[in-house]
Order: structure tokens, then sequence, then C-alpha cells
């Protein structure tokens, strides 16, 4: 099997969609990893699906089997009771939902969000 042509299309097909966080469920993921030199650019960086984000992690591992930044990812996603692609996507997706409802800055008023965003920016 190519892993590594599987792994381009993934890339290639959600670079195509022009994603945005704004517009859906997405995941940042290093093209080329950190620890293997890549950097934060927008050429480096694409939006992946909690599905396609733990697809990819698994296809650089099968890859790249001896190379231990390729299979901690893994360990990581497993860590989290994801056995496969499809159970990390429902239990990322039912965090987010969770988070969402239970964001405790939902309760703040316009001026303390004020106050806070601005704390940040600083």
């Amino acid at each position: 099997m190519n892993y590594k042509k599987i792994h381009d299309e993934i890339v290639v097909r959600a670079r195509a969609s022009n994603r945005s966080k704004k517009t859906g469920v997405y995941e940042s993921h290093h093209i080329l990893m950190r620890a293997m030199g890549g950097d934060d650019s927008a050429d480096n960086l694409v939006l992946l699906t909690p599905r396609e984000h733990f697809i990819i992690h698994y296809l650089l591992w099968k890859i790249n089997p001896g190379v231990k930044s390729f299979r901690d990812p893994i360990f990581m996603f497993k860590h989290k009771g994801a056995k496969n692609s499809r159970l990390y996507e429902a239990a990322r997706l039912s965090h987010i939902q969770e988070m969402k409802c239970n964001n405790p800055s939902l309760s703040l008023s316009d001026e303390a969000k004020a106050s806070k965003s601005s704390k940040l920016k600083a």
C-alpha cells in the first residue's frame, strides 16, 4: 500500500476545499512536523477533520515506522480512548459540543469579555 500517496491526497483535498474553523470542525496539522524542521507558516499548515487528522498521523507512522515523533501522536489519540479514526472523531465532536455548551465565557457581560480580550492581547 502506498501510504505516502494516500497522505498526500488527503492534504491536497483538504487544501483545495478552502476550509475555515469558522465554518466547520477542523484541527490544524503541520504538514512537516516541527520536530522534523517544519514551521508555523501557512504553507506548512492544513486544516483537517478530526478523522483525517487521526488518519494522517497513522499514515505518517506507517511511512516512518522507526521515527518516535511520528509514533507518539498515535499513542496520544489512543490515550484519549480512540481506537480508530471514527471513534476519535466522535470523541472530538462530543468534546467540542460540550465546550460550546459549558463555556464559562458565555455568561460574562460584554464589558467583562472586552476586558478579558484586552488582557489576552497585551
